[in-house]
């Protein structure tokens, strides 16, 4: 294997409240880094199949043949995923509806694909007063994360799988999610 190869990099983020981000991703990997993201938005990625299979299945079987998965968390949760092929992606813990985002990363994990996690700033800081607030059982209303309090609950972010990999956030502050 070629040492300058191109990376396959999948972007994997909630679509309709950043797509400005993703662009600005798409483009840097692409133009800047000479490595070849894997995304909906890009013109090779196609979500019509002969099989019938739903764009999340097209979706998460495109991170087979990716080197890297990038995460993006922001404000939302996400569209539940709503494929077929994948039925164990679709419930976390017996009790929690997963996001295609979520079901993405840990198909990544899954199958030993490196993930890097970047999460807003003000979606991170938030993160220790929700947790606070919770403990003392006291009400409270997530004001940089859109979606309802339980997607907050939910969110990749506040409730990661297992395994996990250190989070960079967008200011490039190494820490991770505990």
């Amino acid at each position: 294997m070629s040492i300058n190869r191109q990376k396959r990099i999948f972007l994997s983020s909630t679509a309709l409240d950043i797509p400005d981000i993703r662009a600005e991703i798409h483009r840097f990997l692409k133009e800047e880094c000479e490595q070849e993201p894997v995304c909906f938005e890009s013109k090779s990625f196609s979500v019509i199949n002969d099989e019938g299979l739903h764009s999340h299945d097209i979706s998460i079987d495109a991170i087979k043949d990716c080197d890297i998965l990038l995460l993006i968390i922001d404000r939302r949760y996400g569209g539940l995923y709503s494929g077929s092929k994948y039925p164990q992606y679709k419930i976390y813990n017996e009790e929690i509806p997963m996001s295609i985002t979520w079901a993405e990363t840990t198909f990544a994990y899954d199958n030993c694909i490196p993930v890097y996690t970047f999460v807003r700033q003000a979606v991170w800081d938030e993160r220790p007063i929700y947790k606070k607030l919770k403990k003392e059982e006291r009400k409270y209303d997530p004001f940089h994360v859109d979606d309802t309090k339980e997607n907050f609950e939910k969110h990749p972010c506040i409730r990661p799988c297992q395994r996990q990999t250190p989070v960079k956030s967008l200011v490039n502050q190494n820490r991770n999610f505990y």
